[in-house]
């Protein structure tokens, strides 16, 4: 059984999302640093009006931004394949290391050309899929993005978060995070990279952060709020909210209103959501009760979700949650896509699917994944893992230029389970 993490997760307006989240059609890797980046087509139009009213204009396509707290099994792309393995944490740990660690991602998606999905549901209750080939005449890719600007963000925890150096093996001291993630756009291949402060060589899907107890009170003095029993534990820990500062390129983008937005996330504001239900059946509490399950896309998978960690559909959902939503993804590649396209890759190509359940919706608490959407992500080749993440985020509407432009920021988890 294969687990990982996804380096971002994005919603779109209408229904989709994309996590930085098995691996492998066409990923060929790039070496041992672990990969969890993705560039899914989250290039939809939506009316997610509700209460706030996030009604957005159908004008161009969809752009967003998301941060979020993952939990899963790191994942190693093997270079020079398209398959993966789970890494091995070095001896920091042994021979007590976790089965899952933490990552922050994040996802940004600008896009300049809309996306051909083909959808099941409705705008705001629903899920799209794609098929890429990158061997097809023209190329079947993802939209690239545009050089919009840039994107900072900020307000994860970064006093009791050491870091795990996933290239080096080596772990950091307390507090050594950079406060702003930056974002910037590379003209090399089309889309956006994000590292810790302004060093090139500390992008985020480098680091991990491992789970450990936190030998109280470390830092020392004490700040505020009090220091956690177990460090890396949260990534948002303390924070009064994620923010998310877009500064616009002020030319050559259609991407034209510059804006900074803080998402008020709280001590446990949003949750993970957590499975409740894989097809009816309890007890499968976890994505990893996915293994086996998709096969060539023949049979319906239905996940039935809560949003407090408790076992009863739909519970903590909703409410007094204004504003929040729960996203999946899966796809069939590890790896940012525009880096799979060099010579010996047995399989270029990968799909994906991108639900959204949408609180303001009337949300089902449930991801229906019918046997047409899987049909469309798995085509006909082979698959050999796939990556689903499920998150539960905070998010925020506007506009720039004549696009449609959401922020969202939250926790969730990811698991790499066999087809």
């Amino acid at each position: 059984m294969k687990y990982g993490r996804f380096r971002g997760v994005a919603l779109a307006g209408a229904a989709l999302l994309s996590m930085t989240l098995a691996a492998c059609d066409d990923d060929n890797g790039g070496g041992n640093l672990p990969d969890f980046s993705a560039a899914d087509d989250l290039s939809m139009n939506g009316d997610m009006a509700g209460n706030p009213d996030m009604t957005m204009p159908a004008a161009g396509p969809t752009a967003q931004i998301v941060a979020a707290d993952v939990v899963g099994h790191p994942w190693v792309a093997v270079m020079g394949t398209d398959m993966g393995i789970e890494s091995q944490l070095s001896s920091l740990c042994a021979p007590n290391c976790p089965a899952e660690v933490h990552q922050m991602n994040v996802t940004i998606s600008v896009p300049s050309a809309e996306g051909d999905s083909i959808s099941d549901g409705t705008p705001l209750n629903g899920c799209t899929a794609n098929r890429y080939d990158v061997t097809s005449n023209p190329m079947h890719l993802p939209p690239p993005d545009e050089p919009a600007g840039t994107i900072q963000v900020s307000g994860y925890d970064t006093t009791y978060t050491p870091p795990y150096d996933a290239l080096t093996g080596t772990q950091g001291a307390y507090g050594s995070l950079n406060p702003n993630i930056n974002c910037s756009f590379s003209s090399a291949d089309g889309h956006f990279h994000c590292v810790f402060g302004t060093d090139p060589t500390k992008p985020i899907e480098r680091y991990i952060f491992i789970e450990q107890t936190n030998a109280s009170p470390v830092p020392n003095p004490s700040p505020s709020p009090f220091p956690p029993t177990t460090a890396n534990a949260d990534l948002w820990y303390g924070s009064p909210g994620a923010t998310i500062k877009f500064a616009t390129a002020g030319s050559g983008t259609t991407y034209t209103d510059s804006r900074m937005t803080t998402l008020a996330m709280g001590p446990t504001n949003p949750p993970a959501p957590h499975v409740v239900a894989i097809n009816t059946v309890a007890g499968t509490h976890s994505l990893r009760d996915l293994e086996g399950l998709f096969g060539t896309g023949a049979n319906e998978i239905d996940i039935d979700y809560s949003c407090d960690g408790t076992n009863t559909k739909g519970s903590g959902c909703g409410g007094a949650n204004v504003g929040q939503i729960t996203g999946l993804l899966i796809q069939t590649s590890v790896g940012r896509k525009w880096d799979s396209f060099t010579p010996g890759a047995s399989n270029p190509k990968f799909g994906t699917i991108q639900c959204v359940d949408t609180d303001a919706g009337a949300g089902t608490h449930q991801f229906k994944l019918t046997t047409t959407l899987l049909q469309k992500m798995l085509g006909n080749g082979p698959n050999g893992s796939v990556r689903v993440v499920m998150v539960r985020l905070k998010a925020n509407a506007a506009t720039s230029g004549n696009h449609s432009f959401y922020e969202t920021a939250g926790r969730g988890s990811f698991a790499f389970v066999n087809p």
